[in-house]
């Protein structure tokens, strides 16, 4: 009779570790699907950021060939380029703010919270930024080179 209980108790013992090796696994699982979505909403910040910077550049690549067309230096062509730039950088920027949209939706779905509950991310994403000199000296290069 002792030989069934010790056969019992192996079991058990048996059992109980496959479910905490099974916890384990999920806890890890779920904190990797956390940080999946959570490093998602920081790229998806920068994109946004990048986005945005994009079409004040274009803005005002925009306005700068609108003066130059004026003063005869350019041809509507030029200028027709750079409006549909423009509404390219704006498409872009259109799809940042949706891509980050959904990656906090995501991050909810992964915390389990409902969406309409605000979830605040902080942190810094540190990616190298190409070495371009500052806004205000590429639209003076840009100015330089077209004459205006």
């Amino acid at each position: 009779m002792g030989n069934r209980g010790d056969l019992g108790q192996s079991r058990a013992q048996s059992t109980l570790t496959s479910q905490q090796q099974e916890l384990e696994y999920l806890k890890v699982a779920t904190k990797a699907r956390v940080r999946s979505a959570y490093f998602k909403i920081l790229l998806a910040q920068k994109e946004l950021e990048t986005a945005s910077r994009t079409v004040e550049l274009m803005q005002r690549t925009k306005e700068l060939v609108e003066v130059s067309v004026e003063r005869g230096k350019q041809t509507r062509i030029d200028l027709n380029t750079a409006v549909i730039g423009l509404a390219r950088a704006k498409s872009q920027k259109a799809e940042a703010e949706q891509k980050l949209r959904q990656s906090k939706i995501d991050l909810t779905e992964v915390l389990g919270v409902s969406p309409s509950d605000a979830v605040g991310v902080v942190g810094e994403l540190n990616v190298a930024r190409a070495n371009l000199p500052p806004t205000n000296r590429l639209v003076a290069m840009l100015s330089a080179r077209e004459g205006i």
